[in-house]
């Protein structure tokens, strides 16, 4: 992105991360509809240290787009344990995903993630 918040080019692929009901994942065949696509809201706690493997993935480049089963998927470059002013994440950070439908195991999986205030 050599500095600038500026989309890389209209035929590139650019990563949105936003909240949302149904996400296809790949810990579930990449289902598009019914309960394996639900992704509902997962709070990963201060206390599991982990608020430094988050992974900012708003507004980054990504490439390599395939399909899997039918859903489009990209390879996307995020910075991890970075806040969206660009600072660092501590560990000690509350963050939250819509990946791994609330199993704490994805917690540590480097999810794309919002931390919710640093050390709260």
């Amino acid at each position: 992105m050599n500095g600038s918040c500026a989309p890389p080019a209209p035929s590139k692929i650019w990563s949105l991360f936003t909240t949302t009901k149904y996400i296809p994942q790949a810990i579930n065949g990449w289902a598009t509809t019914g309960p394996g696509a639900l992704a509902p809201p997962q709070f990963c706690s201060k206390n599991l240290n982990l608020g430094d493997k988050a992974v900012n993935c708003f507004s980054f480049a990504c490439d390599s787009q395939t399909y899997i089963n039918g859903v489009p998927v990209a390879t996307c470059h995020c910075a991890v344990g970075e806040s969206f002013a660009g600072t660092a994440v501590p560990a000690h950070t509350t963050f939250w995903t819509d990946a791994g439908q609330r199993d704490k195991g994805f917690c540590a999986a480097y999810p794309a993630a919002v931390p919710l205030g640093f050390g709260d």
